[in-house]
């Protein structure tokens, strides 16, 4: 069942319609790659227009501040029934120059208000095509669609080392033009799926508008009919070459079937030339497919009479966009909890984030030289990626200030301190200090007693600590249970001798 519109969209989406609209792309061509409709577009870029937004500035906003500068507005809706030929709007549409507008307007200069919305109209006809079993024949325009896949049939690989494995075989095709690039991979993961990319964009030395993928898990992560998730890597390489994403619909063959032409072009034409042949590599798999891919898109074909790099030249390469000066960075995406120690783990090793975040879930972009952590969009922590040998990488600004205290505190700062309080409290740490064998213990201890100064006072900690030394006592607990049972005075000790006499007390000499 297809989802109601007309609720609140998600900020990643918001973001997504200002970026293309700001590359010049259509309100069709928006609705089409956010999977909105075209209502939706233009109601949004309506209060980015009235706000004077931008989405480098809504780049540094919060989720929730995104979401309440666009605030839904209230629509209504009205139940027409307009009687409608579908049988002659489909024999008209087959003629040359005609489209669902142009027929629409026709619809609505008849009926004038009784005449239904272009969505409505839109939707009534792909609802009479589905229950006669019609297909729309895919018309593709110069620099408009590259569709890719990969190909069921795979290629061994038998290296010299190792066990043998099947190598995967990446195929794109322009749209317009049918021009075909293909490569091996090893695998059909991230890395090997965005590499693949940037060798056909490359290869066919510009960008077109639409990228049209199949519905496999590392270019989609929600194969949605209507509103398809695209996977967090892959919109960053769109972003990076200013493309859009519309995914094919799942268990919908027609939506690609110039990418299926065009995997079994290459299984006949190049796949199968190399069937008998073994490889040790995927480079010398790809050295020996690149001449074989030549030779197919310099060969004639039927149909247009010409070859695809001919067809292309005439009616594709201008309409391409240049490829961008910088190369794309390849990174990943995770999502990872933050510790109670204010660290997330990516790959075995732990990276600080501000302690304000604990227990809170953050985004993980990693790249090859850096890990950069995200709260929504934005940019909360940025690490340089650890070696194998270190294991934590902790930004002293993230950290809570008694944990900074802890972290510079040393013998000659907690001598220091206790020296202003007085010489018996720094004769008491000194003896702290060197206690117990494992210092961080000793440090426990002394901070202990700097604590009691912030309860009791100096003045009392001092008179404590005076005892503590009278009596050879060197401990954190017992000056603490001094100081719990009253204020201490000067004259306090357990050895001090009672100067008044009376008749109780026997003196020194009745021990002779």
């Amino acid at each position: 069942m297809r989802k109601r519109q007309g609720g609140k969209l998600l900020m990643e989406k918001i973001l997504e319609i200002l970026r293309l609209s700001e590359q010049g792309y259509s309100i069709n061509k928006i609705s089409h790659s956010c999977h909105v409709s075209r209502q939706t577009v233009r109601s949004y870029l309506r209060i980015t227009e009235e706000k004077k937004l931008s989405s480098v500035a809504l780049s540094n906003l919060s989720k929730e501040a995104i979401l309440e500068l666009y605030k839904k507005q209230e629509s209504g809706r009205r139940s027409k029934s307009v009687a409608i030929d579908y049988e002659e709007l489909s024999r008209e549409l087959s003629k040359k120059g005609v489209t669902l507008y142009v027929l629409w307007e026709e619809h609505k200069s008849s009926y004038a208000d009784k005449g239904l919305s272009y969505s409505a109209f839109c939707h009534r006809y792909r609802r009479y095509k589905k229950q006669k079993g019609l297909s729309l024949r895919q018309t593709y325009k110069g620099g408009e669609k590259l569709l890719v896949d990969y190909s069921g049939l795979k290629q061994k690989i038998k290296p010299q080392r190792g066990l043998p494995y099947n190598a995967s075989i990446f195929v794109g095709v322009l749209g317009a033009s049918n021009l075909i690039y293909t490569e091996a991979t090893a695998t059909e993961k991230m890395e090997d799926w965005i590499s693949s990319h940037i060798n056909m964009f490359s290869y066919i030395g510009g960008v077109p508008e639409i990228l049209v993928p199949d519905n496999l898990k590392t270019g989609v992560t929600n194969p949605c009919r209507y509103e398809p998730g695209i996977n967090k890597t892959y919109q960053e390489l769109a972003e990076h070459y200013g493309i859009a994403v519309i995914p094919t619909r799942s268990y919908k063959p027609r939506d690609k079937a110039k990418a299926e032409s065009a995997v079994k072009i290459v299984q006949n034409r190049i796949l199968s030339k190399l069937r008998n042949n073994e490889f040790e590599s995927i480079s010398k798999l790809n050295a020996s497919i690149i001449p074989l891919l030549e030779e197919l898109n310099n060969s004639k074909m039927q149909v247009y009479g010409c070859s695809r790099w001919e067809l292309f030249e005439e009616s594709e390469r201008r309409y391409l966009k240049p490829l961008p000066k910088t190369n794309y960075i390849l990174s990943r995406w995770k999502k990872s909890k933050v510790n109670i120690d204010y660290h997330v783990e990516v790959e075995g090793k732990y990276y600080s984030v501000p302690y304000e975040y604990i227990h809170r879930e953050v985004e993980v972009k990693i790249q090859s030289k850096s890990i950069e952590i995200y709260d929504g969009n934005k940019s909360i922590a940025s690490h340089i990626k650890l070696k194998d040998s270190i294991g934590k990488s902790t930004i002293k600004d993230h950290m809570p200030l008694e944990h900074k205290y802890m972290l510079e505190l040393n013998p000659s700062k907690l001598l220091e301190w206790a020296e202003q309080v007085g010489p018996h409290t720094k004769s008491q740490i000194s003896k702290l200090l060197l206690s117990k064998k494992h210092i961080q213990k000793n440090y426990k201890s002394c901070c202990g007693l700097q604590s009691l100064s912030k309860k009791y006072g100096t003045k009392q900690l001092e008179l404590a600590c005076k005892k503590a030394n009278e009596l050879s006592v060197c401990s954190y607990k017992s000056i603490k249970l001094m100081l719990s049972k009253g204020n201490l005075k000067e004259e306090d000790s357990e050895y001090t001798v009672c100067r008044d006499s009376h008749s109780n007390i026997r003196g020194s000499s009745y021990y002779h």
